[in-house]
């Protein structure tokens, strides 16, 4: 061809050191690469989770070798890893030379059991990054458990070359392999390990939630139309969780064209959920846009697997093209040989597999005269695969001079399904000169463009690109069914009572399908029941609700995950396939009930864990729904609204204050906390809660608390805290009311109070939280309020201290089997004796006239009735005239 010499490839010999191998050449032995990131550890610094590999970080050999090639990890390496752990993500890292470039980037990871035979997991096909990035894969849901012994983890490339190539190094550990399961040969020797990582989890987490799967938008997406957004949430930590999910949707220039935030409320352990956002319109064509979900959840203990994203293209048809359609010069063959003699442009596209090529172009100086063939073909070694067209289009001429020749390729034959290079090819017919190739000359030049004269060397343009395009078509899903809800059972069930599971689903596919769906339940791993229910010719975007055989839980207590998937042959996007949830049998109730919707949850976890250690029993969660019908069960309920400007409004005539009402005038107990709940929040829309606990909300407070004083002749009037002042932003503060008072601030003002109202309920408000309370010496702690607190809401006692006219003592306490009781009192009276049990009941009474002076009272840990009573915390009260003495019981046993 005219002006162009033929390029000179000149070949490097490489040494090869080993099977497949050879040494990195421009990469020095002990270069530093990323070190991996992701450790998770506890408060303390513990680990939790972390990063393993045998792989020094300095690259020094890259290795071919097929069938796979694999890294055994012997636990007894990692002596900080602890039975049972999971194997949550995996990460390797590829190597292209010049001189051994890959034909196919497409592998699988394998996980293997200790015997490197038990096959434990299986990728789909991946793409494999080149270094220096790192290719790094998220097993999500499908986290393998090991509970003894190791594990082998190999990259099984898809060709049969052994391309995707791995990176290694040249510390010599011996536990890199090549070979296939149960048949495994060092790689080794002599040279190092491969750049294998495995990311360990050993613990669960209390606080971690995470992007499961995206549901929508598609991956192409058409413009001026209208698409959900949907994506799918699991709660992979030990505590219910209530966060928000964003959605941020951005176009090529980092410009933000979509955002949208919507709440999870109180998602058990193990749940999954879907969470559907406004939807969105795409407006810009041949648009490639970065769609990304991640939870917000400010205590989360993971951050890893927060986010996921996806990319969205949106076309009617994208076209990719290297030149600038400047036609600086026109390119023609001078001395056709026989039909050996093309042009030919190298692209990569950027369209998610599959997708379909519908058009080749390619601009010219003629309509004269016309080409052998325009053809569109998958790449071999760099260049065309002439022997294996997708298609080939022939006597393609140009109706306008100079112009595009378009032509139409049949997308039934050029469904690309593979990643990998695609070729335009512009074949010269036998004998002819032309018509002319546009060559856009100008710099930036790709180095896309090519020219052969005898179909076998492909020779780099080096100074153009030629004017050659091709257009390219996301493929619908035609295949996708998915789950939107579990309908029923809801998180409380009643043991031995049967109950139909139900659950809700769509077909979101281009075509009507049919398929099965699928309940399974389990307990501690154990499947305890499995249905199959059959969902005939669902219609595109209609959905319908699948009723299950019935399931009969079994004794109050047990704990199960109920899961339900679709299961469509050929479903293209099996992300979507499942929702789980926690079921409980039994129903819920115990001496306390925790709702904390503070947003930042900062103080409930903390009450939970002291009442709990008190040996109370009680539940803890960030959303009420659940508990509405079964707050009666709970002898008190504590709320946690939090301080400004992070507050939660119990608004007037919601579902929690209508609930929390009714609780209140039927004598429940309460304890309320909140910097704003008490004075601010009700004239702003809040439920006004003051009446039921006696209150007088004189203000909005103004400034932050900082210490605390117990008010003379409270139940508190012997403590004195120091406070946390960014737990505490303009609290509300109290006048005098039918209430008492028994906390003031730094500033002498009031702060907390207590009360038994009308109905003959207990409560306490506090305008601050438990969790900003500093523990001091005893009795202040917050263990010893929250003890105090407890007493008056389950028993109405007032644990007053010692009056100076009156004095008791227990001895020992805590007690193991019995206490004396060592009280004295000043004239002779009638004295009444009463033990108290955590709920409120009297187990214990005696009443006797005694003289002034000291006196005791030995209790063998009995009932009125000589029977035994347990472990726990008990109440004492002694009255004698007009003083008495209230008190705590520790008994052990």
């Amino acid at each position: 061809m005219r002006k162009v010499a033929a390029a000179v490839c000149v070949l490097c010999v490489v040494s090869l050191y080993a099977k497949d191998k050879a040494r990195i050449v421009g990469i020095e032995i002990g270069e530093e690469i990323s070190t991996p990131s992701g450790d998770v550890m506890t408060m303390s610094g513990e680990k939790l989770e972390t990063w393993v590999t045998y792989y020094s970080e300095s690259p020094a050999y890259f290795t071919w070798a097929t069938p796979e090639r694999a890294t055994y990890f012997d636990m007894a390496d990692f002596p900080n890893v602890q039975y049972p752990f999971f194997i949550k993500r995996l990460k390797n890292i590829f190597y292209e030379h010049p001189d051994h470039l890959w034909d196919n980037d497409q592998f699988t990871f394998k996980i293997y059991a200790d015997d490197g035979s038990t096959l434990l997991y299986q990728s789909a096909n991946l793409t494999a990054q080149r270094h220096p990035a790192e290719t790094e894969f998220d097993l999500g849901a499908d986290s393998i458990e090991i509970t003894s012994g190791g594990f082998w983890v190999s990259v099984r490339p898809v060709s049969a070359t052994g391309y995707p190539s791995c990176l290694a190094d040249g510390v010599i550990q011996g536990h890199s392999y090549y070979g296939s399961a149960g048949s495994w040969t060092p790689w080794t020797t002599n040279f190092g390990e491969l750049s294998r990582y495995a990311y360990l989890s050993w613990a669960s987490l209390e606080h971690d939630v995470c992007v499961a799967s995206i549901y929508a938008p598609p991956c192409g997406v058409y413009v001026d139309t209208s698409y959900a957004v949907a994506c799918q949430v699991q709660n992979v930590g030990t505590s219910s969780e209530t966060f928000d999910v964003e959605c941020l949707i951005k176009d090529t220039g980092d410009h933000t064209v979509f955002a949208d935030t919507q709440g999870v409320l109180s998602l058990s352990s193990g749940a999954s959920r879907r969470v559907d956002f406004d939807d969105w319109t795409p407006l810009l064509y041949d648009e490639v846009y970065e769609v990304s979900f991640a939870t917000l959840l400010g205590r989360d203990m993971n951050t890893h697997n927060d986010t996921l994203m996806r990319s969205s293209t949106s076309f009617e048809e994208g076209e990719i093209a290297y030149d600038e359609f400047l036609a600086d010069a026109w390119w023609v063959v001078s001395s056709p040989n026989a039909a050996s003699d093309c042009f030919a442009t190298k692209f990569t596209p950027y369209y998610e597999l599959p997708f379909y090529v519908t058009k080749g172009k390619v601009y010219v100086n003629d309509t004269e005269p016309a080409f052998e063939y325009i053809g569109l073909f998958p790449s071999s070694g760099n260049a065309p695969d002439i022997s294996n067209p997708y298609q080939t289009i022939a006597n393609p001429s140009a109706t306008v001079a100079p112009g595009w020749i378009v032509v139409d390729f049949d997308t039934s034959l050029t469904q690309i399904e593979e990643t990998g290079d695609l070729w335009l090819v512009v074949k010269f017919l036998e004998g002819g000169s032309g018509p002319g190739v546009a060559s856009d000359e100008t710099p930036p030049l790709s180095l896309r463009s090519y020219w052969t004269s005898d179909m076998t060397s492909w020779n780099l343009v080096d100074d153009g690109d030629w004017l050659m395009r091709i257009v390219h078509m996301c493929k619908p899903v035609y295949w996708d069914a998915s789950v939107l809800s579990i309908d029923a059972p809801d998180q409380f069930v009643e043991p031995g009572t049967p109950v139909s599971p139900q659950a809700t689903v769509t077909n979101y596919g281009d075509s009507t399908a049919t398929f099965n769906v699928m309940c399974y339940i389990e307990r501690a791993k154990d499947l305890v029941y499995a249905d199959t229910a059959l969902v005939s010719e669902l219609a595109t975007d209609a959905q319908e609700q699948v009723t299950f055989d019935e399931w009969t839980p079994g004794v109050a207590g047990e704990v199960y995950t109920l899961s339900v998937f679709t299961a469509l042959d050929n479903d293209e996007i099996p992300g979507n396939d499942t929702l789980s949830m926690g079921v409980q049998s039994g129903m819920p109730g115990g001496d306390y009930l925790i709702w904390d919707p503070d947003p930042n949850h900062i103080s409930g976890p903390v009450i939970h864990d002291i009442l709990g250690g008190l040996k109370l029993d009680g539940d803890y969660t960030t959303t009420l729904t659940s508990y509405i019908a079964y707050l009666p069960n709970y002898s008190s309920v504590f709320v946690c609204c939090g301080q400004y400007p992070n507050t939660y409004v119990i608004g007037t005539g919601s579902d929690e204050a209508v609930a929390l009402e009714s609780y209140l005038t039927s004598g429940g107990n309460m304890y309320l906390e909140g910097g704003d709940v008490w004075y601010y929040d009700p004239t702003q829309g809040g439920y006004d809660f003051n009446p039921f606990f006696g209150s007088n909300a004189t203000g909005d407070g103004t400034g932050s608390i900082s210490s605390l004083a117990g008010v003379a002749g409270s139940m508190c009037e012997d403590m004195s805290f120091e406070y946390d002042t960014d737990l505490s932003h303009y609290s509300d503060i109290f006048g005098t009311g039918d209430a008492t008072l028994v906390f003031t601030n730094q500033g002498g003002e009031y702060v907390a109070h207590y009360y038994t109202n009308s109905h003959d309920g207990h409560t306490f408000g506090f305008s601050g939280e438990i969790a900003g309370i500093i523990d001091g010496t005893s009795p202040n702690t917050k263990t010893e309020l929250l003890s105090r607190i407890m007493a008056h809401l389950l028993t109405g006692i007032e644990e007053i201290p010692v009056d100076i006219r009156f004095s008791a003592v227990v001895m020992p306490n805590p007690a193991r089997g019995s206490a004396t009781i060592n009280y004295s009192i000043p004239k002779k009276s009638k004295v009444s004796i009463s033990v108290y049990d955590i709920s409120g009941r009297q187990i214990r009474s005696e009443i006797s006239e005694m003289g002034p002076g000291n006196h005791t009272f030995k209790w063998n840990g009995t009932d009125n009735e000589g029977r035994r009573v347990a472990s726990g915390v008990y109440f004492y009260k002694i009255e004698a005239g007009k003083h008495g003495k209230v008190g705590k019981i520790t008994l052990l046993r």
